[in-house]
């Protein structure tokens, strides 16, 4: 990390964790499909309408960190994901980003299904995704409305 993205409390600044964290999660969306390609290939986008930022860890200059993007849900008309970023000196979990992201057609800016395809390629991701060995804590007050694309073992 760079001297610009350090705050005066010398920890990496909020808006770069939020910035960090909503790229990474749109470059994981690019698996399904959902990608900054999207819009000019489908006439649709995702739309982010809610975010839940945790930070359990300070990042310092000169941090390593990855991030890693789950898909926790999903139904015909939106995902709902966490970004982890994670420290890689210590291997903890330093921030969470849980989003609720809405497929939204360009034209009429209304919450319309995913296309078939895309919706078949989000079902996979969320069954491999869901068969992960550990729970995600989320806070609870994002829901996705609608048909799930499938149904998860609760």
């Amino acid at each position: 990390m760079q001297s610009g993205q350090i705050d005066e409390n010398g920890h990496l600044n909020v808006i770069r964790y939020l910035d960090i964290q909503a790229r990474a999660t749109t470059v994981a969306c690019g698996e399904y499909g959902l990608d900054l390609s999207y819009p000019a290939e489908c006439g649709m986008g995702l739309f982010s309408v809610d975010h839940h930022a945790r930070y359990l860890r300070e990042l310092r200059l000169g941090d390593a960190y990855r991030v890693h993007v789950r898909l926790l849900g999903a139904s015909v008309t939106g995902l709902h994901t966490m970004a982890y970023m994670v420290g890689i000196a210590g291997g903890e979990v330093v921030s969470t980003l849980e989003s609720l992201l809405l497929n939204v057609d360009l034209e009429t800016r209304r919450v319309t299904r995913l296309r078939s395809d895309r919706a078949e390629r989000v079902a996979a991701g969320l069954r491999r995704d869901s068969a992960l060995p550990w729970t995600s804590a989320t806070c609870s007050s994002i829901r996705l409305r609608g048909r799930p694309l499938i149904d998860l073992p609760h």
